[in-house]
């Protein structure tokens, strides 16, 4: 940190008071976002995600999202994202019915849960997501003596499902009171340990905002980790949500960073489009980092293209 003497006329340098000075860089150009993305929660609205760089000065944060025409020379809507006005970001998982497999019977709880009425049956979630600057899904072990989920996972949407080598995933083995549970259980050459677990624990996925995967019991921000996958997620992709076997009671998924709602009914009506169209099938969207200073000059936009 570097010091200022201010010296009077004749006077010692020595005899002179010692200022502090913290350089802040105000000059700077604020930096971009790092990644810009879509979460799609399957009722048509979309989330849209923003892992961002804190700025040097006084760790602010604050961008300008636009959403841009088809032909992206013109604005549509500007909104104003202030991370720290954020809702909690948690979401139950919304699970899609057409793709229950496995015969027997599928119930959805309202808190994301699904009982089976067979080891068989088998279920992806409708919503979607991107891992932009990370993401959390955790699952709920059922309490007492009814079976947990054999299989628990994240897969990619463009990948074979939960047999694909990019999927991550917990499995579950064992009797009532004997359950456990393993990272990567299947499907690796390398699983990860195996660790008991009873009636209300949280077995969590956690995707780092650079797409290490580490795999949590119970996740809060400061615990440690189980193991961590000596794989990666794709950032370019979207990621869906798996559940196969008997029973999870609570399944959610958390984005770490600032996002802005952009509503199914403010697509057609950014449009021109009538209530009751069909959504439009691509959005581009761009965001910039403003500058905390007055006057200061933003950063460049960083552009994103979302595709239904």
């Amino acid at each position: 940190m570097p010091n200022l003497k201010f010296v009077t006329s004749g006077q010692n340098v020595d005899d002179a008071q010692i200022i502090p000075f913290i350089l802040k860089g105000r000059s700077l150009r604020t930096p971009p976002p790092l990644m810009v993305g879509f979460f799609d929660d399957a009722s048509g609205d979309l989330l849209i995600e923003i892992a961002g760089r804190t700025y040097i000065i006084d760790n602010k944060e604050q961008y300008e999202l636009q959403m841009r025409d088809n032909t992206d020379t013109s604005t549509l809507r500007t909104q104003i994202i202030n991370p720290t006005l954020s809702r909690p970001l948690q979401e139950y998982v919304i699970w899609d019915s057409a793709s229950f497999v496995g015969g027997g019977t599928m119930t959805l709880q309202s808190n994301g849960g699904v009982i089976f009425s067979t080891s068989g049956g088998q279920v992806s979630s409708s919503a979607s997501a991107e891992v932009v600057g990370g993401l959390v899904v955790e699952f709920g072990v059922p309490d007492s003596s009814v079976l947990p989920a054999e299989r628990l996972a994240i897969f990619p949407v463009d990948a074979s499902g939960i047999s694909s080598t990019e999927a991550f995933f917990w499995t579950t083995s064992g009797s009532w009171p004997n359950y456990t549970a393993q990272p990567e259980g299947a499907f690796t050459d390398s699983p990860g340990p195996t660790i008991s677990i009873g009636g209300g624990d949280r077995l969590g996925i956690v995707v780092r905002p650079d797409g290490v995967v580490e795999y949590h019991l119970n996740y809060t921000p400061s615990s440690k980790p189980i193991w961590i996958s000596s794989r990666q997620v794709r950032l370019d992709v979207k990621y869906k949500v798996y559940v196969k076997g008997f029973t999870v009671t609570k399944v959610s998924w958390q984005r770490q960073g600032p996002e802005w709602k952009y509503t199914a009914g403010a697509q057609l009506l950014d449009r021109g489009l009538p209530v009751g169209d069909p959504l439009p099938a691509t959005i581009k969207a761009r965001v910039r980092q403003l500058c905390p200073v007055a006057g200061g000059p933003p950063s460049s936009w960083t552009n994103k293209v979302f595709t239904r």
